[in-house]
């Protein structure tokens, strides 16, 4: 964001090896739809705010019975326990701190899927003295190719009956958390959220809940459209070619007469179903830039300073 006090008291900066970050940043957590991807609900907060502690002021957002999808950051023996007051199911990757040889086995039902027990600390039962001493959860584990590397990689669930929910099946699910990469980067590039206009914490918010309602208004138009043209997977339709789609007629819906209306309507959702991204599944791809930058020096002082040492010159 522009870097403002009443932004910078609201959001704070971020720290880091290079020292302190010039502009005030927010963090954002969001929950969606695995199989649309529309937002459900989303909470903003301040940059040193955790990303659990915006995802427990949304959470009421789920029903009783729903499936929460999360990666390590909302894993954990207490998350789990969470979780379940909620009435949630849960499958997570295990937490990079978890020693997986250490959990006491209570089933075996293979060699890669047993029920274990994870222990919940003295720390956090101090604190909320309903915690219970344990909880049993399910471990499977998968080898999976993780940026280039295959990797033997554990998940933790409550979907205990290895009957109704085969091991495979339950690997295959948590597959579908990484398309809110794709969310979140529809959201900073594509709807140009990764740097916010607005010089007030209530134009940030206003900024932000915009490009929300704007994300899923398309969403659901290419919903319909995938819907209309026999589309089996609406998330293969280009998010970016929708948005030029919706871009390119509406000026002629907003022109047209009441009774021609259906008919561009009918045609901007075919241009929106016809542009379908190939399916890549393990698709894998470098997190780098393919061009360099402008060759000029970076600006460590705001530009009125600059001007000012300058304006001999």
């Amino acid at each position: 964001m522009i870097r403002t006090p009443e932004l910078v008291k609201t959001f704070g900066v971020n720290k880091g090896h290079h020292g302190r970050g010039r502009y005030p940043r927010a963090r954002l957590v969001t929950l969606s739809v695995a199989r649309t991807m529309t937002i459900l609900d989303y909470a903003l907060g301040p940059y040193r705010q955790s990303e659990w502690g915006l995802l427990w002021s949304i959470l009421g957002s789920l029903g009783q019975g729903d499936l929460f999808i999360g990666d390590r950051h909302f894993a954990g023996a207490p998350l789990y326990v969470e979780y379940q007051r909620h009435g949630l199911e849960f499958l997570t990757r295990a937490h990079h701190w978890l020693k997986i040889a250490k959990v006491k086995r209570i089933t075996r039902y293979s060699s890669e899927d047993f029920l274990g027990r994870l222990n919940l600390g003295r720390l956090h039962r101090r604190r909320d003295p309903s915690l219970p001493t344990h909880i049993d959860v399910r471990f499977i584990r998968a080898v999976l190719r993780v940026r280039g590397r295959r990797q033997n990689v554990w998940f933790v669930t409550s979907l205990v009956d290895p009957v109704r929910y085969p091991a495979e099946q339950v690997v295959q699910l948590y597959g579908w958390r990484w398309r809110i990469e794709t969310l979140l980067r529809e959201l900073k590039i594509t709807l140009s959220a990764d740097v916010l206009r607005s010089q007030t914490p209530d134009g940030i918010r206003r900024e932000i809940i915009a490009r929300m309602i704007a994300r899923n208004l398309v969403r659901i138009l290419m919903l319909e459209a995938a819907t209309a043209a026999g589309v089996q997977d609406p998330l293969r339709i280009s998010f970016v070619h929708a948005v030029r789609a919706i871009l390119s007629f509406s000026s002629a819906l907003g022109h047209a007469p009441p009774a021609a209306v259906p008919g561009i309507y009918h045609a901007m959702l075919t241009e929106i179903a016809s542009h379908l991204n190939p399916d890549r599944p393990g698709r894998l791809e470098p997190r780098a830039v393919r061009r360099d930058h402008k060759h000029y020096p970076s600006l460590h002082i705001t530009r009125a300073l600059w001007k000012a040492r300058h304006h001999a010159a």
